[in-house]
């Protein structure tokens, strides 16, 4: 890959960073985020925690209820956002490392070669260890 092409690349990531319906990625609640329990089919999703005189407070970044539904399912619910959400950067550091690996000429030694499919193995394996997939 060029590099003009990985600029590019760069810029157009970071454009899709930043446009999340709206949102953006600098201004979302800093990780890692964490969710707890409060009561039956009840649980919220909170973020940055912060020390005040009081006591430890956190930032709640959404309540998530359920009157009718299953409460588990809610539980796994905001344990799956939290996971992905603590998982993003990992995520999106290995893919743009993967396809900076693999988006080169296959001009490479067998040994380079080697090296490389090593090196995404392992961005893959910890990427997905943070996702807690693996």
């Amino acid at each position: 890959m060029s590099k003009r092409q990985k600029e590019e690349a760069k810029r157009e990531s970071d454009r899709a960073d930043r446009d999340c319906g709206g949102a953006t990625m600098s201004k979302a609640t800093p990780r890692p985020w964490k969710h707890s329990h409060y009561s039956l089919g009840d649980c919220e999703i909170s973020g940055y925690e912060y020390p005040t005189k009081y006591g430890t407070i956190s930032t709640i970044v959404c309540e998530m209820r359920c009157d009718v539904c299953n409460a588990d399912e809610v539980h796994a619910n905001a344990a799956l956002i939290v996971r992905a959400v603590n998982a993003h950067d990992a995520l999106v550091a290995a893919c743009r490392n993967i396809l900076a690996q693999i988006d080169t000429p296959l001009t490479l030694t067998l040994g380079q070669h080697e090296f490389h499919r090593t090196t995404i193995i392992r961005m893959l394996r910890t990427a997905l260890a943070k996702a807690g997939e693996v």
